[in-house]
């Protein structure tokens, strides 16, 4: 089960270094803002799958951590891509 888990764990990392290239290089903003959210999603499983490995469950609070606030961060990113606004003001 170990040598699965190495596995796992080298298969997610060459996929973070691929798409922390698509951060940096992608051609639009867009294309930016959607590799930033593949990032968060295989950052938070090299967590749960290095958790496991280890055997320290509070590794899993910072992929819950991690989860929300890539949530939130795409969010707030796409409605700026959007718009380029975050908030908008009511007229009263």
């Amino acid at each position: 089960m170990a040598a699965v888990m190495l596995l796992a764990l080298l298969g997610l990392s060459a996929a973070l270094v691929l798409t922390a290239y698509r951060v940096v290089v992608g051609p639009t903003a867009a294309d930016r803002v959607a590799a930033l959210d593949n990032l968060t999603s295989v950052l938070i499983g090299l967590l749960v799958v290095g958790s496991m490995y280890l055997q320290e469950p509070h590794y899993l609070d910072y992929a819950l951590v991690i989860a929300v606030l890539g949530f939130a961060t795409t969010v707030a990113l796409g409605k700026y891509l959007e718009g380029g606004r975050l908030f908008e003001r009511d007229g009263g």
